[in-house]
């Protein structure tokens, strides 16, 4: 770990910082880095659960957070070595077995340590866990709770509109809505997918800087940057958040490590909506785009009847074929990440279609 404790996936700073204690005690300890490279492989996919599961993000989980996890668990299926299904254990046991010293609340180092003793519950975790991520797939966090609400809340607004009798189901929306709110800071799982353009579920500098421009308008800490002011800010904002170095924000990172900005973080949460969840007057490209040509179309109009609007047309032309370029790019990238997604799933299905064959093939006769 080259002198650090460096777990190469977002966390909290809560866990990032238990982490780095325990790093450092097995320093003080004496142990060699290769046996802290070690640790840290076997620890890293409990680590990146642990982390995903503690809901509110300060270090340790709690009686209701584990609960929360078990319900994206199977609950079938799950075997130890032998075979036999694992004994029962309630989930008063699980708590005790896992929250060692009884404080309330299991710290990383007791779920790390302790996991192992729960084995129905650690198969059910590594049967659970996406390989891509290291995360639980069915499991829901607050942040993407709260988009799926806000999206359930507008398709029933949009039946409500239509005539139907949504009444209830619309304040019971309503009310999951705020109730997650007031759980959650503004700049979550909407914002995010509101500044990825592309679709990528990656933010890059340009994504951001474009962002950053249009929050600046409105904002007292940074109304009056140039564009270098605005280049070097973005730069500096993304350092901050970007744990792996790639120069560009995905989902995990801005979740969990935008409070390392705080600037930024109080920003991005001014300007959102509390209704909507999205920041405020912020146009997607083909909205900018439609904006842009009716702007010129009005312009083109005002130039006919004699008006002196020529530079100002320069300028919106300038601005249109600079927005129309980049959607273009933003398609063409969407274009290509799904063609290359189909051609995985493709690849896969040509793998399970294979193994099917192979498995329903009569076995070869034996000879005599």
């Amino acid at each position: 770990m080259g002198g650090a404790v460096s777990v190469g996936a977002p966390v909290s700073a809560s866990v990032e910082a238990v982490l780095k204690a325990e790093y450092d005690k097995r320093v003080a300890a004496g142990a060699s880095e290769e046996d802290l490279d070690k640790l840290m492989k076997t620890s890293l996919p409990s680590v990146i659960v642990f982390n995903q599961i503690d809901m509110d993000h300060s270090g340790s989980v709690d009686a209701a957070e584990l609960k929360r996890a078990l319900i994206a668990l199977p609950r079938n299926g799950r075997h130890v070595g032998d075979g036999k299904d694992p004994p029962f254990v309630p989930f008063e046991g699980m708590v005790a077995t896992l929250d060692s010293d009884s404080s309330g609340e299991i710290s990383l180092s007791e779920w790390i340590e302790n996991l192992g003793k729960l084995p129905d519950l650690q198969k059910a975790i590594e049967a659970s866990v996406d390989p891509r991520t290291g995360k639980l797939a069915k499991y829901r966090s607050l942040e993407e709770q709260l988009a799926l609400r806000m999206q359930q809340r507008d398709d029933c607004e949009a039946r409500a509109q239509k005539g139907e009798d949504v009444e209830t189901e619309l304040e019971k929306r309503h009310k999951q809505v705020a109730l997650l709110q007031s759980q959650l800071g503004l700049a979550g799982v909407i914002v995010f997918n509101q500044l990825d353009l592309d679709g990528s579920g990656k933010l890059e500098r340009e994504e951001l800087l474009r962002a950053i421009k249009h929050m600046c308008k409105s904002s007292d800490q940074a109304a009056d940057l140039n564009e270098e002011e605005l280049t070097t800010l973005t730069e500096g904002y993304i350092k901050l958040i970007d744990v792996d170095g790639d120069g560009i924000i995905d989902m995990d990172e801005w979740l969990f490590r935008l409070d390392r900005a705080p600037r930024f973080q109080e920003m991005v949460e001014e300007g959102v909506d509390g209704v909507t969840g999205k920041i405020r007057g912020y146009r997607t490209l083909p909205e900018q785009l439609a904006k842009l040509e009716k702007n010129i179309a009005d312009l083109e109009a005002q130039a006919s009847a004699g008006e002196d609007v020529g530079t100002e047309l320069e300028r919106r032309n300038t601005q249109r074929d600079k927005c129309a370029a980049r959607l273009a790019e933003v398609e063409a990238t969407r274009a290509a990440a799904e063609a290359e997604n189909k051609k995985v799933m493709d690849e896969v299905e040509a793998k399970m279609a294979a193994v099917t064959a192979e498995s329903e093939a009569p076995a070869p006769a034996r000879s005599e």
